[in-house]
């Protein structure tokens, strides 16, 4: 309750400092609620953000206005630090679990968009929520929660392939773990059927997005080109002779490799230091200060000293890993949005190394 009480007492701050807004991309999350209102599915882009356009739409079909939008976000978010806290708890420690949620719900980089009608905050929220409820599957009904929950996070925004993939990782750690491996075989199985689908809808994906034509032009940070990677002439001209989008991409990273991977490292370090050219000397500031300690103690904490922890850091890493590398496969958003889902996990780690270093210290006991 503490946990829940100091999220929502930080974003009343917020709230009563900077207001609550619509974004350039706002009508499009209304007009789709509206289609849904009528029986239609939203078209275009929006249908990449469904889930959130679900979200929206009981608000619509009320006549409520963008205010009652985000103090629902703000609730969404306090649940999900304390879901945040609940896993550090059960898997690591109350202490750990308390740090974790603390930083997690006072750092205004990811309260902010609380107050947005962007489908970021919901996003955000909705990963935290889902990994306490996968985490948390012992039976059949807890299975369908998770599912559910995994589903709809999936929905929000794009990047949401990123957790489903994650919580397929976990999932067949632990069949392995259980040596249930008929199961295994009815999931590989299952991925076979499917990947034709999935395939086809990469290609959308990545078509859609003209990932290609992104790396052709060095693009860093969408829709800014002060620190573009300058390709060289005979790269301009490379654009892998294949029909599927994916296919013309991995053929492109055939061919010029080096390039490919200054261009994922850049977006990379961008992504992590949430630092951009345009930015506030004093917003790059604050950023490098909370979040380079929290990347140091995150380093720390994770070695792992309990085989029992194996399967929660197993949906912790990946869930890492992918959101990371889907930024580093297209690019590095204008304002630093790509990177909040991501800091959920960064801020629990960093909670586990702040800890072992201050046992290291003598400061505190076993």
């Amino acid at each position: 309750m503490v946990i829940f009480l100091t999220a929502l007492a930080f974003n009343m701050l917020l709230l009563a400092v900077i207001g609550i807004s619509d974004g350039g991309d706002s009508g499009r999350y209304y007009d789709s609620a509206g289609a849904l209102l009528n029986g239609e599915l939203p078209r275009g882009k929006a249908r990449s953000y469904l889930g959130y356009s679900i979200f929206v739409m009981p608000f619509v079909a009320l006549g409520l206005g963008k205010v009652a939008i985000a103090l629902a976000q703000i609730a969404l978010s306090a649940i999900a630090a304390v879901c945040l806290y609940l896993i550090g708890e059960r898997f690591f420690g109350a202490r750990i679990g308390v740090t974790a949620a603390l930083l997690y719900a006072l750092y205004p980089d990811i309260q902010y968009w609380n107050l947005i009608i962007y489908a970021d905050s919901v996003f955000t929220s909705m990963l935290v929520i889902s990994m306490w409820l996968v985490l948390c599957t012992h039976d059949g009904s807890s299975l369908a929660r998770a599912l559910c929950a995994v589903a709809f996070t999936c929905t929000v925004r794009p990047h949401g392939v990123g957790f489903a993939l994650a919580a397929g990782v976990y999932g067949l750690y632990l069949l392995w773990l259980r040596k249930e491996h008929k199961t295994m075989l009815i999931v590989a199985v299952g991925a076979v059927i499917c990947a034709p689908v999935c395939w086809k809808l990469l290609g959308v994906m990545v078509g859609h997005e003209r990932v290609l034509d992104i790396y052709l032009s060095g693009e860093v940070i969408w829709g800014y080109a002060g620190n573009a990677l300058e390709p060289s002439a005979d790269i301009r001209e490379s654009r892998a002779q294949f029909d599927h989008p994916v296919g013309a991409v991995l053929g492109f990273v055939a061919e010029q490799p080096g390039y490919f991977l200054s261009l994922m490292s850049r977006k990379l370090f961008y992504l992590y230091a949430h630092v951009r050219p345009y930015f506030s000397d004093l917003h790059n500031l604050l950023s490098i200060v909370y979040l380079a300690p929290a990347y140091i103690f995150a380093i720390i904490g994770l070695p792992v000293s309990d085989d029992g922890q194996r399967p929660v850091r197993v949906l912790l890493i990946s869930t890492f890993l992918f959101l990371s590398g889907i930024s580093a496969l297209t690019f590095v958003d204008w304002d630093g949005r790509f990177l909040i889902p991501i800091l959920s996990v960064v801020f629990l780690y960093a909670a586990i190394g702040l800890w072992r270093t201050w046992r290291w210290l003598g400061w505190a006991g076993n």
